[in-house]
């Protein structure tokens, strides 16, 4: 939140004149449940994480006063499991100023899922280029839904794909770290297995979670680690550089482990 002030003196005995203007700027990641405004969404909470589900096609969630100037891309993570909602699946649409406004995007068609579980899909939405303050509003269409609900929301993120990043050198990101750092057993909250195994085994890191096991592999990135391309991990460091947790991103939900002290 950016708030000016000013207040003068005053002069020749009148008193002061004053003004101020204030600015809250948002996150580009928003929440499911951090909207202004719900339509025919059911906002729902599971292991820790935000869900919303629009219940028909013509459902909308609405961001109220949003610059999107430099903003040429929405991308939203979405599901559509039939087995779990019945979901019809569905499009979004990026409209100003109301559910029929000016449409600035839209998204592919999500289809519906068979398979089990809430593995999410990206949408990357395209907008065009807006001007000015406006009402943000994400419109749910299915025409054929009948009265199905389209789709699980768990995530969203405004970006400007055209902007780079700066270079990180690289002898900064991938230092060298000992895999028995990691080695040790995560108890879990929010998952229906109650731990994570990690193990180095052959030069490898291997991890074994709910009966699945197998290895995860080095990212650029510090105590970052490849699942398959199916999760994250990520290995958490107290001030004395010992692993003491680690965090779980998959499915579009975020999980942590506390790791047991031998």
């Amino acid at each position: 939140v950016l708030r000016a002030a000013y207040k003068d003196r005053g002069a020749n005995g009148l008193p002061g004149i004053s003004s101020e203007q204030t600015y809250t700027l948002r996150n580009a990641k928003i929440g499911p449940h951090d909207f202004d405004q719900y339509v025919d969404i059911n906002k729902m909470s599971f292991g820790g994480n935000s869900l919303s589900i629009p219940s028909k096609s013509g459902a909308y969630m609405s961001l109220n006063q949003i610059d999107l100037s430099n903003i040429n891309t929405l991308n939203v993570t979405a599901t559509a499991p039939i087995p779990q909602l019945n979901a019809a699946g569905g499009k979004i649409e990026v409209r100003l100023d109301g559910p029929k406004g000016k449409l600035i995007g839209e998204s592919e068609f999500l289809e519906a899922s068979e398979k089990m579980g809430f593995t999410p899909s990206q949408l990357k939405i395209s907008l065009a280029p807006v001007d000015g303050i406006h009402d943000v509003y994400l419109v749910f269409q299915n025409p054929k839904a009948e009265g199905r609900s389209l789709m699980v929301v768990t995530g969203l993120e405004f970006k400007n794909e055209t902007m780079s990043q700066p270079e990180v050198p690289k002898e900064i990101n991938t230092p060298k770290v000992g895999l028995s750092d990691y080695q040790g057993k995560y108890k879990m909250t929010g998952l229906p297995f109650e731990y994570i195994n990690v193990n180095p085994k052959d030069g490898k890191l291997i991890m074994e979670a709910g009966g699945q096991v197998g290895e995860i592999s080095p990212t650029s990135t510090p105590d970052k680690y490849d699942g398959d391309g199916k999760a994250m991990i990520y290995f958490i460091r107290d001030d004395k550089q010992k692993v003491i947790s680690l965090k779980m991103e998959a499915m579009g939900f975020n999980f942590e482990g506390k790791k047991e002290m031998q």
